[in-house]
């Protein structure tokens, strides 16, 4: 049996009590005051100490976005999710993109990012290692290609970087390293 834990109010609880309803599956709705949820609070009832929990057959979720996402699945509201893997693939061509153009522009370098949609890319440049905010205002100045400079983040360890999104698709990506190799050997010259 599954069992909503919150208070009176429908709040975040609401949404699961609906799915549940819609599910068919026996669940128990659980009202708590304020002394009953301390009393479940300092009896350990509570993951991260808050409600509403769902008890399930499988253990207690305490997230309310994740108590909702299990309700509606539990509902049928979950959905045909094989879009996902051509999306995915899509993304992965165009960071694979930012990395080789990145790799083959003079005075750039990157690692890989995980499963980040964005890249700090070193600035190797002579002219333009030691200023990373100098380098984006121009470069959107001049070419007017929008990055973000990597001091902007952290004044130690983001120096000498700037930050890029990989999420446009590939045609308004080469065009943004177009320019970025443009603006790069203009101001070596």
């Amino acid at each position: 049996m599954h069992e909503v834990i919150y208070f009176e109010s429908p709040g975040y609880a609401e949404p699961t009590r609906l799915c549940l309803e819609l599910s068919d599956k026996p669940w128990k709705n659980t009202v708590v005051d304020w002394d009953g949820y301390q009393q479940l609070k300092e009896a350990g009832e509570l993951p991260w100490g808050f409600l509403p929990i769902l008890k399930t057959p499988q253990g207690t979720i305490a997230e309310s976005g994740a108590i909702m996402r299990y309700a509606a699945t539990l509902a049928g509201l979950d959905s045909d999710r094989t879009w996902m893997k051509s999306y995915a693939e899509k993304i992965i061509k165009q960071r694979n993109l930012c990395i080789d153009r990145i790799g083959n522009i003079d005075g750039l370098e990157v690692q890989s990012s995980g499963g980040a949609f964005y890249m700090f890319v070193k600035l190797t440049d002579d002219k333009w290692h030691e200023n990373d905010k100098d380098f984006v205002f121009q470069l959107l100045h001049e070419e007017h290609v929008l990055v973000v400079h990597g001091s902007g983040f952290s004044a130690e360890l983001g120096k000498g970087h700037f930050r890029i999104v990989y999420l446009p698709n590939v045609d308004v990506l080469n065009d943004a390293f177009d320019r970025i190799e443009r603006f790069l050997i203009r101001h070596r010259d």
